[in-house]
Formats: C-alpha cells, structure tokens, sequence
C-alpha cells in the first residue's frame, strides 16, 4: 500500500458549533485507487447523534464520486462494520509496523467484492 500525503485532504463538517472530522489520503492497494480513512474525530460532548456516521457516510460517498475502489483503515473491531468494512488480513492486505487485525477494507465499486475476493490467498 502507498500513500501520498500531497493528496490528502479533510472534510470539515461544522453542525451548532461542534466539529467532526474525517482525514484520508489516497493510497494504492493491490494497484487499486483507494483512499485511506482515519483518523475520525468527533467533538466529545456531541457523541452518539450520528456525526460520525455521517461523516463516514459523506466520505465514502466522495472516495466513490472521485474513482476510489476501496477504502482502507486502521482501527479496532466494532465501529466500522456497520459501513461494509471487513478484515484486509483476509484478502492479503498487510501495512507496515501495525497489527493485522486492526486494518481493515471495503470496496466501493459493485463488482468490486468479487474482485477482492479473487485476490484471496490460497
């Protein structure tokens, strides 16, 4: 995986004076374009009213509009799985000094499941 931080850019959504914000930058995965999320931040007393659903939402949305394929992140199970996100370890995908576990990936394009899914190891 690759990534460039010359493309990285930050959605800002400002809601009643609270601020959320998604950060990604492109990567390659597999010579797939793909985008990498994170970090997700969220202003603390606004928690739990759909902001970072939201902002997970509208920055899939924008990965999909600029050609992305998939999305990649780091992060621990039990947030990201209600977006499409499954186990990157599974299809082969590994990024340098972080645990398997913690990375994490989801097509965007239709076909592209079936994709990943060709590229499964053994």
């Amino acid at each position: 995986m690759r990534t460039s931080c010359a493309a990285c850019f930050a959605l800002v959504l400002a809601l009643a004076g609270c601020v959320g914000v998604p950060r990604a930058g492109t990567a390659s995965a597999k010579d797939a374009p793909a985008l990498l999320l994170g970090p997700l931040a969220v202003d603390p007393t606004r928690r739990g009213e759909g902001i970072g659903r939201m902002l997970v939402a509208r920055t899939l949305d924008q990965a999909m509009l600029s050609g992305h394929r998939l999305v990649i992140l780091v992060a621990d199970p039990g947030y990201y799985e209600q977006f499409g996100f499954v186990p990157a370890a599974a299809f082969g995908f590994s990024m340098p000094n972080e645990k398997p576990e913690r990375l994490w990936i989801r097509p965007l394009a239709p076909g592209q499941r079936m994709l990943l899914d060709a590229r499964r190891p053994g």
